[in-house]
């Protein structure tokens, strides 16, 4: 099976609800390319996800007669020509031959029309390239719940997310940010000892991967840890963390970092595993319950909480674009979030915070599911975090934060984040 046949099999597993990640794990002709063939598969796919809307629209332009539901796998042969005629480095007919050599083996009779379609793109190519709009690619559902108030422009938004992300690398400490393989990385200090770079390929072929040096984690994602140090800047071998929802580990090997005594919970086995081997790497040892804290009897009480919350996941888009073409039922994820963070609130101690942290950018799984928190529960306050991250572009909204892809644009923006900080007052 060639790349191109790769990428319909994948194209059409993800309409059918299943994750990018859980299909090329699974995907047997995947995982025998070699890296060259693997990089590109990838790299097409994830380009069609984040241009689909422009894609899908070109397909109406130039198929007079609409495609029907049954003609879902040609559709998909057109996509994948059309994502490499105008957003890949591919020849225009390497790109129409390889369209048309796999539709003579699933609609053979209808390679003329695909090779006429392409080649009408083709001829079309910079006009479209010109014309196109971004904002195509976000579907209403997404567009509808975001936050209204803190005023993200929709183009910006799209253009931002249609572009491959940079790769932030988190060193354990600022003197290692010195050494030469970092230097000649080539990337930028984007803030305190976290340097972002172009970086497409395997994080294994970075330099000193198994050294434990550094380990991979979003600025935005660093953010909520960042907090837990501001608040608890002495004794913090003395400080006993709970932190929910664990897996990959970046904000464990955080904590573990700036000295907390952590627990982390991860209900997930498969990701249990890659949290302990990426925390074996970092050479740190906190302790792992691989258990869901809802069913959890933890007896202990702590002195923080860290809730990374299951959510629609609409802030890290630029690294799960899938999302663009699987419509979220926030319904079940909404429950989940507010059970976990009644259960949470049970297991911290008198004084102590608990941070909920989650990657959405709708206000009803951040800021919303926060108000409907505190309208039950009068033991907790909310800590104004305005006064805690003032070295951060972010935008402050009733003393929670938000960061959006359009954050630190000069750098290449961020992941968005909602995230809000709650003091347990009795």
């Amino acid at each position: 099976m060639n790349t191109r046949e790769i990428c319909l099999r994948i194209i059409e597993k993800l309409f059918q609800g299943y994750t990018l990640e859980g299909i090329t794990a699974n995907l047997d002709n995947f995982k025998k390319l070699n890296k060259k063939d693997n990089a590109f598969v990838k790299m097409l796919v994830l380009t069609f996800l984040r241009r689909n809307g422009e894609v899908d629209f070109v397909i109406n332009k130039f198929v007079k007669k609409p495609l029907k539901g049954k003609d879902e796998k040609l559709k998909n042969i057109l996509r994948i020509g059309i994502t490499q005629i105008l957003f890949l480095e591919v020849s225009d007919h390497a790109a129409t031959f390889t369209s048309v050599e796999i539709t003579k083996k699933h609609y053979f009779g209808l390679q003329s029309f695909v090779n006429a379609v392409l080649r009408n793109v083709c001829r079309n190519k910079l006009m479209l390239i010109k014309t196109l709009d971004p904002t195509n690619n976000v579907p209403k559902w997404i567009i509808e719940q975001t936050y209204s108030d803190i005023k993200i422009n929709i183009k910006d938004f799209a253009n931002r997310i249609s572009k491959v992300p940079l790769l932030d690398i988190h060193f354990k400490n600022k003197r290692l940010m010195d050494m030469k393989y970092v230097k000649e990385l080539k990337g930028k200090n984007i803030f305190n000892n976290i340097l972002r770079i172009k970086h497409t390929g395997s994080i294994e072929n970075i330099p000193r991967f198994h050294n434990g040096e550094w380990w991979i984690q979003g600025l935005s994602a660093s953010i909520p840890c960042i907090i837990i140090e501001r608040i608890f800047n002495l004794d913090r071998k003395k400080i006993n963390i709970l932190e929910i929802g664990s897996a990959p580990g970046g904000k464990t090997i955080q904590l573990c970092n700036a000295g907390f005594q952590v627990t982390a919970v991860e209900k997930s086995l498969e990701r249990t595993f890659k949290l302990k081997e990426n925390l074996k790497r970092m050479k740190f040892r906190p302790k792992i319950l691989c258990e869901d804290i809802l069913k959890n009897n933890i007896m202990k009480l702590y002195d923080c909480a860290l809730i990374d919350a299951p959510c629609s996941a609409t802030g890290i888009i630029q690294k799960k674009p899938e999302i663009l073409i699987q419509e979220k039922n926030i319904h079940s994820l909404l429950r989940a979030q507010q059970e976990i963070l009644e259960k949470t609130s049970k297991l911290i101690k008198k004084n102590g915070i608990m941070i909920y942290a989650v990657c959405s950018l709708i206000y009803k799984e951040g800021a919303g599911q926060i108000n409907n928190f505190l309208n039950k529960n009068d033991r907790f306050i909310k800590v104004n975090l305005k006064d805690i991250v003032t070295d951060l572009d972010c935008m402050n909204k009733d003393e929670n934060i938000i960061m959006s892809p359009l954050n630190y644009r000069k750098s290449g923006g961020v992941d968005g984040f909602f995230i809000s900080c709650l003091k347990k007052i009795r």
